[in-house]
């Protein structure tokens, strides 16, 4: 809302009252010193117009261009006729005035006077009309440049004033003409020092600025883009034209910290950062410290005392600077909840690490580290509570001094229930210390309880695989710790549901699993099989290919392995006239791996404790539940092995790949028995999917293999189920998957 002076409103009063010859008196004093707020020369000529005083506007608004003029602020001229030539387009007692304005302003344009004369600026009639019409012939000057949304930056090459058609070159197409109308609908102008401008008329300047004044054509681009751009739109910007692409990654790391230093240049955060023009001047201190304030979590606050610690090249911030900057942490620390210990803990780590850049340490906050320790009622829980992993490590060390008799205990429970790195870290310390059997009972009850820590468990296997810890002693072999593994990894897979919380906490898992098989070009698979027997290969063989875990081309690089490494468990299928693969459709696939997924998971398990338990029954030479139960794992381990080899030969049928020029699998045709004249229609399919009651028939079966590759209209005599033979002839092929 405007506000007035109180001259200025007992002038707009009387205006109101029409008063003129009050008013006038009012106009001429102010006048001698007048206001350059053109706010207020659009309200009150406003104010004459609505109240009648309209072609008054001319002669009272003479005194002020007039003084404006003398004083050479011409553009300031211009601004304030337009507010009275909106009311009185006629006025040619401002003629003079604002022609002297216009040509003033616009004096570089060496076709101004064409223009006036044009427009007919320079007669005494319509001089709102005129003006308007003249600034819009300079607005669609030759050489001016303007964006279309689909063919870019174009350069005015022709203007037709009497026409009112403007035509512009434009990179992807040349000479096109628009109506003024068209070309205000179509068109944004671009200022002649705008990048995208300069990008068209003066390409080797700026690419001369990226490689000699990178900081200035940051600002440049900034100015043309209401100063701010993030790095990606950045890059899209510059790799165009100016800094080929490939060049682009060096050229930025180079630039970010002349950038930082800037006083006038705002550069955010992260990898994609925003970069922004300052309306004010800023110190480098200054924006690192607004940073730090600004800074939303623990991480951040830390990031930014690094920057600075490498900013000095280990010297000491002036001590006016640094002060500011241990006064933040002090003001975050005594807004701690004395309760909340973990966060207390990370503001004293915080505050040592901000008095390792002053000159002179600062006195110490109310909290220590020990004190904090020593209060801690859960040191497991409360060290994973911290928000830096380096400083739960600094904790924990500081412990183990505080507390030698208790590290051993403390360093065993940490790797079993801390977060993953922090019980890694934990499991070092007890090899560092040589605790090597302290270490190996902690990995042995891990690796019996995946659950309580399956990262960890995770990396241990690895660790071990590795034979990272020749010290510690397992008692287990390699090939165990891979088979329970891959059994981790499918009950790892079977929780998975998309969507939900810990799904990705999950693949994560999967991941970290599935590594124990894969890392190092399948490096540890490879290390353990030449050492299986071959019942043991090829279980292990069979149980990886028939995993839902592993993709196809996964499963195809293991496969090469063992071929290569164990030629011995292939053998049989080199001599073997069987087919080594069969078929099936998909969701017969999914039911047997879901089967075979049962039996290894749940059946054999309970069949193992069934045994334990007859097995406590007392002496196994006349103990029948025992004899029972170890036929019954016999028969599970037998199928699991079968369904484990089918599964690996198994591929699925595609729908879309039936061919039908024949019978084949994947096939529906219809057969005429020529000696009764009746039709039967049948399917061919897998060995899984075979059904003959219900027309499905398996291509494996003898009946399946006769009519493989048989075409319509063709002819065969078939075997009957009751004995005795017919004659058929094929009627049609169809693909069995579409209805």
């Amino acid at each position: 809302m405007l506000s007035f002076t109180e001259e200025q409103q007992e002038l707009i009063d009387n205006i109101k009252r029409k008063v003129w010859a009050r008013v006038e008196e009012f106009w001429l004093d102010m006048m001698e010193n007048p206001t350059d707020d053109s706010a207020f020369y659009e309200h009150i000529s406003g104010v004459i117009a609505r109240n009648g005083g309209a072609q008054r506007l001319p002669d009272l608004w003479e005194l002020p261009l007039s003084f404006f003029a003398e004083k050479g602020r011409f553009a300031l001229v211009l601004n304030l006729t337009k507010p009275a030539l909106k009311y009185v387009p006629d006025a040619p007692a401002l003629h003079p005035v604002v022609l002297q304005a216009f040509r003033e302003i616009h004096k570089d344009c060496p076709r101004l006077e064409y223009y006036i004369r044009a427009s007919h600026l320079r007669d005494k009639f319509h001089i709102g009309e005129c003006l308007e019409r003249c600034e819009e012939f300079l607005f669609f000057d030759e050489g001016e440049y303007f964006q279309h949304v689909n063919w870019g930056v174009g350069r005015v090459v022709e203007l037709d004033v009497t026409q009112l058609k403007v035509t512009v070159d434009f990179p992807r197409a040349r000479h096109k003409t628009f109506t003024f109308e068209g070309a205000h609908q179509y068109l944004k102008k671009i200022p002649q020092n705008n990048f995208l401008a300069l990008q068209e008329s003066k390409l080797e300047t700026l690419r001369e600025m990226a490689e000699k004044n990178p900081t200035d054509l940051i600002k440049l681009i900034l100015r043309s883009y209401n100063n701010a751009i993030n790095l990606t739109d950045l890059k899209s910007l510059l790799t165009e034209k100016v800094i080929p692409e490939d060049a682009f990654s060096s050229w930025w790391g180079r630039l970010k910290s002349s950038l930082r230093n800037d006083p006038w240049i705002e550069l955010g955060s992260g990898n994609r950062p925003d970069i922004r023009l300052r309306g004010e001047a800023m110190g480098y201190f200054d924006e690192m410290l607004e940073r730090f304030e600004k800074a939303h979590t623990l991480a951040e606050k830390r990031k930014i005392i690094r920057e600075l610690a490498q900013h000095q090249k280990g010297q000491p911030l002036p001590m006016e600077k640094a002060a500011a900057f241990a006064a933040r942490v002090r003001q975050w620390h005594s807004a701690c909840d004395p309760d909340n210990l973990a966060e207390c803990l990370n503001m004293v780590y915080l505050m040592e690490e901000t008095s390792a850049l002053m000159p002179t340490p600062p006195a110490p906050l109310e909290d220590s580290v020990d004190g904090i320790l020593e209060k801690a009622p859960q040191l497991i829980s409360f060290l994973g509570s911290l928000d830096i992993f380096d400083y739960a490590c600094r904790a924990l060390e500081r412990f183990l001094t505080l507390h030698p008799e208790e590290s051993v205990t403390l360093l065993q429970n940490l790797y079993l229930d801390a977060p993953s790195p922090l019980a890694q870290y934990a499991f070092e310390k007890l090899l560092e210390r040589k605790e090597f059997q302290a270490a190996s009972d902690a990995a042995h009850k891990l690796l019996e309880h995946f659950d309580r820590s399956p990262e960890t468990y995770a990396w241990t296997a690895r660790q071990i695989l590795k034979r990272k810890w020749p010290d510690v002693d397992l008692m287990l072999s390699d090939f165990t710790l891979m088979d329970d593994a891959l059994n981790q990894l499918e009950r790892v897979r079977q929780k998975y549901v998309t969507g939900s919380y810990d799904a990705r906490e999950n693949r994560r898992l999967q991941s970290l699993l599935r590594a124990i098989f894969t890392e190092d070009k399948f490096a540890n698979i490879a290390s353990v099989i030449p050492r299986l027997s071959p019942a043991e290969a090829k279980r292990f063989h069979n149980s990886i290919l028939t995993s839902p875990a592993f993709i196809s081309s996964v499963k195809d690089n293991i496969d090469n392995v063992f071929r290569k490494i164990r030629k011995d468990i292939f053998e049989e299928e080199n001599v073997d006239n069987a087919p080594k693969m069969h078929y099936c459709i998909a969701e017969n696939l999914k039911e047997k791996q879901d089967e075979l997924r049962r039996i290894k998971t749940i059946d054999i398990p309970r069949a193992t404790k069934e045994i334990e338990v007859a097995r406590g029954h007392g002496d196994l030479t006349e103990n029948a539940e025992y004899d029972a139960a170890r036929e019954h794992q016999a028969l599970l381990f037998t199928q699991m092995e079968e369904l484990q080899d089918l599964l690996a030969r198994t591929r699925i049928i595609d729908p879309h790949n039936v061919q039908t020029a024949q019978i084949s699998i994947g096939t529906r045709f219809t057969l005429k028995n020529t000696d009764t004249g009746n039709f039967e229609t049948h399917t061919l399919l897998g060995m899984w999917e075979a059904s003959p009651d219900s027309g499905i028939l398996s291509y494996l079966s003898p009946l399946g293999q006769v009519l493989l590759g048989k075409k319509a209209g063709e002819s065969l005599e078939l075997e009957l189920p009751s004995g005795g033979r017919a004659r058929y002839e094929v009627i049609s092929i169809e693909n069995a998957f579409q209805k």
